[in-house]
């Protein structure tokens, strides 16, 4: 150990001691005693070689046997003091003038602000650590493996502390270490799951540094794309700046012209980050852990998803689904970024080129693996959800975001049969979501979501709900408005593949109950009311068009419920004129928009015109007012 002075007073820099200490420390494998304080030098104190020859510092430390936590204490006298570095200059030259804060601290007894106890880190060089790691490492485990997970005295408690940060530093400083093989995860995750309740933080911690391990460091991976850049013809990257790219948008935008470096690429990744044999393991083990009772082990699985795979990776998205409907509040929150990182709703997917969600096949193909009973449903409702149904939701929003960007990327697989297929699927899962048990917000996202597909492929959802009828006319007297409304819109969708003589039976059926409005609950009366004007709507646009007997029928009993009901009911009822108001002029009999226009002339005399929604009122006189002027 090199001691020396600075200027006129001696100086004792005591950096290569504390190498040595830490590493008999971290390597130290027999049980740890009560904590014990030494006194560097005993009797000799710390002094400089100068002053005192005959001390040994070195001699000193062979011949003690620390453990982790014990105290070292320096005595000695105002001329000396303990300099701290992990400055090798200011070590080398005894020197700490131009030493730095943050690298170098001063204990001096002339400074009793400087006497404090402090703990102490002592950062090798990395290739120092390489050849150390290892056996830093076995020293921790053996460490570890000298205590079971009963023993919770404080000896105990803060040696595995302590064991526990040092796994988390080497997973940060060597990731090599742990990459090729999952057991340092299982074995942190099984300590979260028996370790006390005091040790699941520090734990939970060291599981967080220890998914680093797993990943490619983004500084590395910049390296290798400057030489593929050097040895290929350059790389178009859609005038974003490398840095800003991840490794999904940095893989599509490489080219087939490129195959080499696409390669090149991949290979690196390969070679830098875990195995993919490695990483099924890890997902396997993730999954498993998420089903734990420990919230902690929840978070570190949910962080380990979000962090060591992208947005495209199916199991950790999956994993993100179960996760959004968890009791802690941070790791919903932390569950529904990792299936949402974009705040801006208003912004297309595809102007996001960082954005890249999995294939809406990929993506229900491993849902229904893990249960194929997600596709499973009644036609009564009654069968039981396999999860809470927060899970549900955000599980049929990142769905639709799927399939959104799907078809932003290509309008032309609204024509392939392998896309349509899994759309159909996915109209299964929506179906199953509308089980009794589910919530008001699950099924009004559910049939929401049914619409908006519907926008895209209306034949496909036409014909697929043609076959539903009962089940949607169970759903019109829903509890909530919002699914009602849905609902009514997608049986007016279905009933355009319905055969006429079916459709105008539907709609004689639906304009019937009418007649009983004050039997029926208000939530039917109004699932109805929708229902009469989306169905007679969009059965007007069809040929041959609803006898003309039924529709002026229909027309009347929609008028008598906005002359008779309430505000709210009129509202609705005006509402269903409009939408079959905006198929009027399309229809050929002169006689059929004239007996429209007729009855639109009422409207004004009504009793409850006053109280009626602004918007319905505007909406159903721009109807008669288009057809006035198309007649």
């Amino acid at each position: 150990m090199e001691q020396g002075r600075k200027r006129v007073s001696p100086v004792s820099v005591f950096f290569a001691f504390f190498c040595f200490l830490l590493l008999r420390l971290l390597c130290f494998s027999g049980s740890a005693e009560a904590y014990k304080n030494y006194t560097v030098g005993d009797s000799l104190g710390w002094y400089d070689s100068q002053e005192k020859p005959a001390v040994d510092y070195q001699q000193w430390a062979d011949a003690k046997n620390f453990s982790l936590g014990d105290f070292l204490i320096f005595n000695t006298d105002t001329n000396h003091s303990v300099v701290q570095t992990y400055n090798f200059t200011t070590y080398k030259e005894c020197d700490y003038d131009d030493a730095l804060d943050s690298d170098t601290k001063l204990w001096s007894a002339a400074d009793p602000s400087n006497t404090a106890t402090s703990g102490v880190t002592v950062p090798a060089n990395l290739d120092q650590l390489k050849l150390m790691g290892p056996v830093i490492l076995n020293g921790i485990l053996k460490l570890l493996d000298g205590y079971s997970y009963s023993d919770s005295d404080s000896v105990a408690r803060d040696t595995k502390s302590f064991a526990f940060q040092a796994i988390g530093l080497l997973a940060q400083r060597l990731p090599q270490l742990f990459r090729d093989k999952i057991e340092m995860a299982v074995r942190l995750f099984d300590a979260l799951k028996l370790e006390a309740s005091s040790l699941r933080l520090v734990i939970q911690e060291a599981t967080t540094s220890l998914a680093t391990a797993y990943k490619v460091g983004i500084a590395d991976l910049l390296i290798l794309i400057m030489q593929v850049l050097e040895n290929t013809a350059m790389i178009p990257f859609s005038g974003a700046p490398i840095f800003a790219l991840d490794i999904a948008t940095i893989n599509q935008q490489l080219r087939i012209s490129h195959l080499p470096s696409r390669k090149a690429l991949l290979g690196y990744m390969t070679s830098q980050g875990a195995q993919p044999a490695v990483l099924i393991e890890l997902e396997k083990l993730l999954l498993h852990n998420f089903n734990a009772e420990q919230s902690e082990i929840r978070f570190c699985a949910v962080r380990w998803a979000t962090s060591l795979f992208d947005l495209q990776h199916c199991p950790s998205r999956f994993i993100c689904m179960l996760g959004a409907a968890d009791p802690k509040l941070d790791i919903r929150e932390m569950a529904l970024e990792g299936l949402f990182p974009v705040k801006d709703e208003g912004r297309l997917i595809s102007q996001n080129p960082d954005i890249i969600y999995p294939k809406l096949g990929s993506m229900l193909e491993y849902i229904l693996k893990q249960q194929p009973k997600f596709v499973d449903s009644t036609e009564m409702r009654e069968h039981k959800l396999l999860f809470p149904s927060n899970m549900y939701v955000a599980m049929i929003k990142f769905l639709l975001k799927c399939f959104e960007l799907e078809l932003e990327q290509n309008k032309d697989l609204e024509k392939s049969l392998e896309f349509v297929s899994s759309v159909e699927t996915l109209c299964l899962l929506l179906e199953h979501a509308m089980a009794t048990e589910g919530s008001v917000e699950l099924h009004a996202t559910a049939s929401k979501t049914l619409i908006t597909i519907a926008s895209h492929l209306p034949e496909m959802i036409a014909s697929h709900y043609s076959q539903r009828v009962i089940w949607l006319k169970q759903l019109l007297s829903h509890m909530d408005w919002d699914t009602r409304e849905a609902v009514a819109r997608l049986l007016g969708i279905a009933s355009t593949a319905l055969p006429s003589a079916t459709s105008t039976a539907l709609i004689s059926e639906l304009v019937s109950k009418t007649t009983e409005m004050q039997k029926l609950r208000f939530e039917a009366q109004h699932g109805v009311l929708c229902a009469i004007g989306y169905v007679t709507a969009n059965s007007m646009c069809r040929s041959p068009a609803i006898p003309e007997a039924l529709f002026q029928s229909t027309l009347k009993c929609l008028v008598d419920v906005v002359n008779s009901e309430t505000a709210t009911l009129s509202s609705v009822a005006m509402q269903a004129l409009g939408h079959i108001g905006l198929c009027a002029p399309r229809l050929g009999a002169p006689s059929i928009r004239n007996e429209f226009l007729g009855f639109g002339s009422a409207f004004r005399s009504v009793k409850n015109y006053a109280d009626l929604d602004a918007d319905n009122i505007r909406t159903v006189w721009g109807r008669i007012f288009q057809i006035s002027g198309s007649a």
